[in-house]
């Protein structure tokens, strides 16, 4: 297979003269063998091969005589053509529209087939004279003659073509635009098949396991490679691909043992340069791939893909096009020619029209965006162009993409124009979006309307406060009765859309007021546009029509899960080299708590009364404790007296915020019980529970490590069948319910198993034969894994400093050890262990009807549902051989006081803090 191929396409202009210059070739060569072979003929017959005046035939010299005379005057045109060309070209340039000459000429010259007429010309003139100087016979003369009159007659016919050219220029029109739309339909089937290639590309990788499309690349565990494909060859186009390659490729590393957990990771961007593309193969940190693996793969993905050494000429010619229209739609732009611009959006719709008319229009922008030069295009005419443009995309009922359209040429006319042209330009095409956003209900996605609120809020970004008047006076005054939906209690998609748009835009004003009530110098007059501004908003005509269903308030309580970071710091002039803390609700809070309060600023008739069915309300908000009790602490608090004092100079103590606030609280009491019963019924997560269990048994192994070595004892077939049991929140287990996940408490549990078990040991040890052995400093321990028991030690700070290993309290003397103090033990020493196969045995489930006496067998107080907890029993799986007889190291109460007193004035002793276990209250031996 030859998997570089270089193409050798002959244009049609070149192809037309081979052809051409081959068929004449053929004529003359007949022709002059005719002449040379006439000896061989009849003598009555030559002159049909060989000039009569040779033969002295005087019957037919005239013939000489004619065909010398016609090719004269066939030379006579023809150079005559040379001329007419020329002045040709020049007419079609002075008719071409602004962009389009070049092509304009190059269409019409192949439309009049004036190549061919050239081309005839200059050849049919020059077989003529060679036929003519070798002499040629009767045959010659008649092919000559019947072409040089071809050529008479062609001229007279490229003659009226052209003049009807000259005479009606709209004929040069109706051939670009015929072209334009052939041009688009070739680009789009040549699309399809590139997409064909995309997908049989991705489907074939898919299939590989050591081949991959996709970019996830591990930081943490993987290193990549870049390979080096096609060096050579960069400027190269990535035409298509070998499947069968690839798969010589995914079983060349699955066949290398020490290779198969590499990738190779290619990103492919067909029918463009081999640089486009990327290729990297990925593999274990510090692993080692030899070089020869490295080149023997780079040299099969070279074979694996095919490449071209010309860009397709679909690309090349439909790109030029679409820069020939973006050129002329420009020029019209700064000529001012609105007859012009008309021209231009027809060519660009014809031309795109199955095509991506989005990217061709990004094109405009980027020539705009390399000027920095402000208003330079008369914004009368822009708008013309932006209406112009519009409506011939909603005629087409594509709403998504005149919505890319429109804000993109709206987004051009903020770059192109200072704020106060800006205003001239939105003034003039805000009436068409008004009508778009209104009455374009047949857009089941509302995209004009989108596009309406999104430009909304770049006037307020922008700071352009006369356009963002216009939007305020239509939106909270004129834009009314809008669809409803069917139940009456909902609200229809364009409602929703609107009571969320007046959300986000009174938390963009209150930002940028309580910015400006920061600033020294604020400007006074921003300052009262945008109170006024507010109010408007605030008291948007259309909640009249709504402010009783329940399906406002389920849209105006739902709090955003992610900020506008870039409009926040638009808004308060943060520099981007100036990092800020953004919260993503305080702003959104501010927002519905000032547009519920009724108050002299505020007449809209809202009411959370009309929150009828409460958990309704809290499923569709998802709104949670947290972020209630965050509005009821704003309404409440002095930051919200202070805004409505600034806004409107009233006391917030003729609002209703009060009576709000008391509602929100019913809510809040309804979601607690929600969860609660939520909470009781739910199963326990298996990821959750499985984690917690390790961290309890992490927490036993840590704890046990202080006490004794488990890593060397024998194992043996146990389960120990004594175990502690306690409860913990079933919300420790639990995914995040309310906006809350509740932090797992293993290790006080541990602390809970191991006690137990400890404390169940030294039962059985009370009743045997303790050796006690005193000793007067630390230093004198065998070991430091031991169990400390501070044995009857009341209000003696000093002691609990001396404690190793684990502590133990025994107020009441229960063990009966003898005087008060510190007795240390050494399990290792004292206890011959086995361990089970697993050392730990631990259990949680959830509390159920079934397994209720779990509880009442822990005698446990509980105060709530106890079906909100879950049941935890841990046992360690510790064999221990009894002994008749314990030896305990005995630290007095004396001798810890004069350990501190030496440890004050000469030494510091070290002091085991690395236990966390040190409230002597705890672990006490009952």
């Amino acid at each position: 297979m030859k998997y570089f191929k270089k193409k050798l396409n002959f244009s049609w202009s070149t192809q037309k003269v081979i052809f051409t210059f081959l068929l004449y070739l053929t004529i003359i060569i007949i022709g002059i063998i005719g002449v040379f072979y006439s000896s061989r003929i009849d003598t009555s017959m030559k002159y049909l091969f060989i000039t009569p005046s040779y033969l002295s035939n005087s019957d037919l010299n005239w013939t000489t005589t004619v065909w010398v005379g016609i090719l004269g005057i066939h030379g006579t045109i023809a150079a005559l053509s040379i001329t007419f060309m020329g002045m040709f070209v020049s007419q079609v340039s002075q008719y071409s529209k602004p962009g389009f000459e070049d092509i304009c000429k190059s269409l019409l010259l192949r439309k009049s087939h004036f190549l061919k007429f050239s081309l005839n010309s200059i050849f049919s003139l020059l077989s003529g004279i060679i036929l003519l100087s070798f002499g040629g016979g009767l045959i010659a003369y008649i092919i000559s003659v019947i072409i040089s009159l071809g050529f008479i007659f062609s001229y007279g016919l490229m003659y009226l073509r052209l003049y009807t050219v000259t005479e009606n220029p709209t004929i040069i029109d109706d051939y670009l635009f015929l072209e334009l739309k052939s041009i688009g339909e070739i680009y789009h089937s040549f699309n399809i098949c590139q997409q064909k290639v995309i997908r049989q590309f991705n489907k074939c990788c898919d299939k590989l396991s050591h081949i991959d499309r996709s970019w996830n690349y591990n930081f943490t565990s993987k290193e990549q490679r870049s390979l080096e494909v096609f060096t050579d060859k960069e400027q190269a186009i990535l035409s298509n691909f070998c499947p069968t390659c690839l798969k010589n490729i995914n079983n060349e590393i699955k066949k290398n043992i020490e290779y198969r957990n590499i990738k190779l990771l290619l990103t492919l961007n067909f029918n463009k340069n081999v640089s486009h593309s990327s290729f990297y193969i990925e593999f274990e940190k510090n692993q080692k791939i030899k070089d020869e693996f490295i080149d023997k793969i780079e040299r099969m993905i070279e074979r694996a893909l095919l490449i071209n050494d010309l860009t397709p000429n679909e690309i090349i010619t439909y790109h030029n096009y679409e820069k020939a229209v973006i050129n002329n739609i420009r020029s019209n732009l700064l000529k001012g020619d609105e007859w012009g611009l008309n021209f231009g959006i027809e060519a660009l719709l014809a031309l795109t029209d199955k095509n991506d008319i989005t990217y061709t229009m990004s094109r405009l922008d980027h020539l705009f965006t390399y000027n920095n030069k402000k208003n330079s295009i008369d914004y009368s005419i822009f708008a013309a162009f932006f209406e112009k443009f519009s409506s011939e995309m909603m005629i087409k009922n594509d709403f998504k993409k005149a919505n890319e359209i429109m804000g993109g040429l709206i987004n051009l006319g903020r770059y192109i124009y200072t704020n106060d042209y800006f205003h001239e330009l939105y003034s003039l095409i805000s009436r068409t979006l008004h009508n778009y956003a209104r009455y374009n209900f047949s857009d089941n996605e509302h995209s004009i309307f989108n596009l309406y609120v999104y430009t909304v809020r770049q006037n307020l970004l922008n700071q352009n406060y006369k356009s963002f008047g216009l939007n305020t006076k239509f939106l909270t005054e004129e834009f009314r009765y809008l669809q409803h939906s069917d139940d009456g209690e909902s609200l229809s998609t364009i409602e929703n859309q609107m009571v969320q748009c007046v959300k986000d835009i009174v938390t963009l004003i209150l930002i940028r007021l309580e910015y400006l009530c920061g600033k020294e110098n604020k400007d006074d007059n921003e300052f009262s546009s945008l109170c006024n501004y507010l109010k408007s908003w605030v008291n948007a005509a259309f909640f009249e029509d709504i402010y009783y269903k329940e399906g406002t308030y389920d849209t105006l309580f739902v709090i955003p899960r992610e900020p506008d970071i870039d409009a926040r710091r638009t808004l308060r002039e943060i520099p981007d080299y100036q990092s800020s803390i953004v919260s993503i609700g305080n702003d959104t809070y501010k927002a519905i708590t000032l547009i519920m309060t009724q108050s002299s600023f505020n007449k809209n008739s809202l009411n959370p009364i009309f929150i009828r069915d409460k958990r309704d309300f809290l499923e569709k908000t998802k709104i949670t404790t947290s972020q209630l009790q965050a509005i009821i602490s704003y309404l409440r608090g002095d930051n919200f007296n202070r805004i409505l004092e600034i806004i409107e100079k009233s006391n917030s103590d003729k609002t209703n915020k009060e009576d709000i606030s008391r509602y929100l609280e019913s809510i809040i009491i309804e979601k607690n019980d929600i969860i609660s019963n939520f909470v009781a019924s739910s199963e326990l997560d298996d990821t959750l529970v499985q984690k917690y269990k390790n961290d309890v048994s992490i927490s036993l192994n840590r704890y046990l490590g202080k006490i004794i070595n488990t890593e060397h004892l024998p194992t043996i077939d146990y389960t120990s069948r004594d175990a502690s049991c306690s409860l913990i929140n079933k919300r420790e287990v639990m995914k995040s319910i309310d906006g809350v996940h509740y932090s797992m408490n293993g290790g006080y549990h541990a602390e809970v198993g191991i006690y137990y078990w400890i404390k169940k040991l030294l039962d059985k040890v009370k009743s045997k034969k303790k050796n006690i052995i005193k000793i007067e400093t630390l230093n004198e321990l065998p070991t430091d894994k031991l169990v400390t028991i501070q044995y009857m030690v009341k209000g003696e700070s000093d002691v609990y400093r001396y404690s190793r290993g684990l502590r133990m309290t025994d107020e009441k003397g229960i063990l009966c050890l003898g005087n008060s103090g510190l007795y240390y033990m050494d399990f290792e020493n004292e206890f011959k262990c086995s361990k089970g196969k697993t050392l730990f045995n631990i259990l949680i489930e959830k509390i159920s009807p079934e397994n209720i006496d779990l509880i009442n067998r822990e005698k446990v107080t509980i105060g709530e549902n106890p079906l909100s907890y879950a049941y935890l029993e841990v046992a360690i799986n510790l064999e221990l051989i009894k002994k008749e007889d314990y030896t305990f190291y005995f630290l007095s109460t004396d001798n810890c006081k004069k350990l501190t007193k030496l440890r004050n004035h000469s030494t510091c002793l070290s002091i085991d803090n690395s236990t966390f276990l040190n409230d002597p209250k705890k672990n006490i031996i009952t």
